[in-house]
């Protein structure tokens, strides 16, 4: 299959995927499980340079690694949140 979570590259990325419907709060690829505050997409490790945090995020210190969205922004969530998911190849 090869697929894996999604990887919001850019703000036209994000739109489609947010028009897509799938729900208020879904996962992506990001992650700082390595390295508290250094974000980057798991998948290929690298860097997450475009983000859309929600205000006063991310928040969650070394207990919430894991990026989603929630209301069309990216918040931090523990890896273990059961949410929506969107893959992508």
């Amino acid at each position: 299959m090869g697929a894996h979570l999604v990887a919001i590259e850019n703000g036209e990325e994000e739109n489609w995927i947010q028009n897509e419907g799938v729900g208020d709060k879904w996962w992506t690829a990001g992650t700082d499980v390595d390295s508290e505050g250094s974000w980057y997409w798991a998948h290929s490790n690298n860097t997450m340079n475009y983000t859309n945090w929600s205000a006063y995020q991310p928040n969650g210190g070394s207990h919430e690694n894991c990026a989603a969205t929630d209301g069309g922004k990216l918040h931090d969530y523990q890896c273990s949140a059961e949410l929506y998911f969107i893959c992508e190849k």
